[in-house]
């Protein structure tokens, strides 16, 4: 996933390199590549939301900033609004499994095999992470 992330920011940065503003871009591109690359590689449950709700900051500016249509605040606001939504209940089942564990790194055995991970959690879990995504049931 680090590899593919590398290669998608580095073609979009090729091609957005002819526009005027070469220092905003260059800081947003960096920004997401700093932020993406610490949900990809990161075991701990607390950095991992901390690294995925800071990568929203650059999405907002690329979709308000360099959105096509005039509907992009409309959009930024929506990603917003469905991420905090979804967020909330995640916080939750993270902060259940630091009770349960005392731990937040996913790489501890007893995390795995714990309650916490019931399937309602696996689907909050699920839900979290594909509100960003273009799933047709979650956007419109």
């Amino acid at each position: 996933m680090v590899y593919m992330l590398v290669f998608v920011l580095f073609t979009s940065y090729l091609y957005s390199i002819s526009f005027n503003s070469f220092y905003r871009i260059t800081l947003v591109f960096m920004s997401i590549l700093l932020f993406c690359f610490g949900v990809f590689t990161t075991s701990n449950l607390f950095l991992l939301y901390l690294f995925y709700e800071c990568s929203l900051i650059p999405i907002l500016y690329v979709i308000l900033k360099w959105g096509s249509y005039p509907e992009r605040s409309v959009s930024a606001v929506m990603l917003l609004i469905y991420t905090s939504i979804f967020t909330f209940p995640f916080i939750l089942v993270l902060f259940t499994s630091y009770m349960l564990n005392s731990t937040f790194f996913l790489t501890d055995a007893s995390l795995l095999t714990s309650a916490c991970l019931d399937p309602l959690s696996r689907v909050i879990i699920f839900f979290t992470f594909a509100v960003k995504l273009p799933i047709y049931g979650l956007h419109f």
